[in-house]
């Protein structure tokens, strides 16, 4: 069969557009793109990984493992037809598959025969290029692992995104403090300004009192502005503690005295210094969020201060972003050490002693235990225990199924997370978890088939995303498997 070049998608001008918005194409690597890239190969058990964007005519390589190409022409690339078909592609043994096996990649160096790909997908449905693992040597992937990879994909899309929106952010930023000092206009053009721009802007005089409060920054901190122009500063919305500290800092950067008040927001603008940097804003019903803030000084034509100007930008959405990146780098460390823990020993309660640790570990988990099943008295025996808590007796070293917390999940057979342990009525001493301050709880039960071997459980001092569920599947899994076929 002939080669045939991978499609061009219907939408390919548009997809195109999509990717010139994140100014990505031909930038230096990154710490962050490349952390994903190694994991991506050590998930798939690869010797090579690839962030690649499919431009009009070639496929450029935004992080590379294992490979030192940056590019390749797009009319010979695997990573093109998953770009052309919106779905993730895997390729067992390049050689034996047609449509790829007289590629350059394939016929020479890096000598590939393994590939899976898996599209990077925006949020409005652009397939921007893929997520990649190669081989020399043919393969296949477990369900886990595709699930792992398909999961990476996806954060390295939340990595694109959150470059994508610093970019935008500097950009109207500047562009907004270029247009007040230019402008010859002043009053008209700031109040224009301050009405229609999407970003929080706070001007104040040179008190800091505030004078303008614009609608972004009214929705964004919950105050109406005639709340509070002309009556306070914007000392109302900061964290007190945060300002002293500030004002600390300050005074040993600067070497004058700076008081906790309005003067931390333009003591370095007052000796000709730029102040960017980030604060937590307190909003009018008492919830809390981070923000960029850009400060700037404002003169009259003679050169004489008159105010102060605020550019506010929230980060709420990028802290989350870099939650889940965290989170999920989590959750591949946690699959990582629970393998180490089954390969490098023989011992049923020392391995199982790792797992526990490894959530704690990696889960921050204030204790994690994991119980096994005894079949005959249909009782969980309690075998591992990490954290605040390593003693294997007590009330719950023996727990019948249906009893406890842990009892019902083996019962159920079903995972159980609760970010409200006081209020929960399966939890058998709240009144402990009260004292010890414990939010949440999660568990997840050791199944092979319809047969339960165990539970595991993890009790945490902060509230747990339902993806930590993702993370007991997989020590879950492990663990299960490894129980049945090892005796103590």
């Amino acid at each position: 069969m002939a080669r045939r070049p991978p499609e061009i998608p219907v939408n390919e001008q548009a997809r195109l557009l999509k990717l010139g918005e994140y100014q990505v194409l031909d930038t230096a690597p990154e710490p962050s793109f490349d952390a994903l890239t190694a994991l991506t190969a050590y998930v798939a058990g690869t010797r090579m990984a690839l962030v690649s964007l499919v431009d009009a005519h070639r496929v450029w390589f935004k992080s590379r493992h294992g490979i030192d190409v940056t590019e390749q022409s797009r009319d010979t690339s695997f990573c093109a037809h998953v770009v052309a078909n919106e779905v993730h592609l895997l390729v067992p043994d390049a050689t034996l598959d047609p449509r790829f096996a007289d590629y350059p990649a394939v016929t020479g160096e890096p000598n590939v025969r393994f590939y899976v790909g898996f599209p990077l997908r925006t949020s409005d449905g652009f397939v921007l290029g893929t997520l990649c693992a190669l081989d020399p040597q043919p393969r296949e992937l477990t369900s886990q692992q595709r699930e792992l990879l398909r999961s990476l994909a996806h954060l390295v899309v939340d990595q694109l995104e959150m470059r994508r929106q610093g970019l935008q952010l500097r950009t109207r930023q500047h562009a907004l403090q270029s247009d007040l000092r230019h402008t010859s206009d002043e009053a008209s053009r700031l109040q224009s300004i301050l009405s229609s721009a999407s970003l929080a802007i706070i001007e104040t005089n040179p008190d800091g009192v505030i004078r303008e409060f614009n609608p972004a920054a009214e929705r964004l901190i919950g105050y109406a502005a005639d709340e509070l122009v002309g009556k306070t500063t914007p000392l109302v919305f900061h964290d007190r503690l945060e300002v002293t500290a500030r004002a600390k800092e300050l005074t040993r950067e600067l070497g004058v005295l700076v008081e906790p008040g309005f003067g931390v927001f333009k003591a370095r603008l007052e000796r000709g210094l730029t102040d960017d940097r980030e604060w937590i804003y307190v909003r009018k019903d008492g919830s809390r969020f981070p923000a960029h803030l850009s400060l700037s000084m404002r003169r009259d034509l003679t050169g004489e201060i008159i105010g102060y100007l605020g550019i506010l930008s929230d980060l709420s959405a990028r802290r989350e972003i870099e939650h889940r990146l965290r989170h999920h780098g989590s959750v591949l460390q946690l699959g990582s050490d629970v393998a180490r823990a089954f390969a490098t020993t023989a011992s049923l309660p020392r391995a199982l002693q790792a797992c526990a640790e490894a959530m704690v570990t990696n889960l921050d988990a204030a204790f994690a235990r994991i119980w096994t099943l005894d079949e005959k008295e249909n009782v969980l025996v309690l075998r591992a225990s990490a954290g605040q808590y390593t003693h294997l007796d007590g009330p719950h070293a023996r727990a019948p199924v249906g009893k406890f917390k842990i009892g019902l999940i083996a019962q159920n057979r079903l995972p159980h997370l609760t970010n409200s342990v006081i209020d929960d009525p399966e939890i058998s001493d709240r009144e402990w978890a009260r004292r010890e301050g414990m939010v949440s709880f999660a568990g997840y039960p050791m199944l092979l088939g319809d047969r339960v071997i165990g539970v595991l459980a993890m009790f945490a001092r902060h509230p747990l995303s339902p993806t930590v569920l993702e993370a007991l599947a997989v020590v879950a899994t492990n663990a299960a498997v490894w129980i049945e076929h090892h005796d103590d």
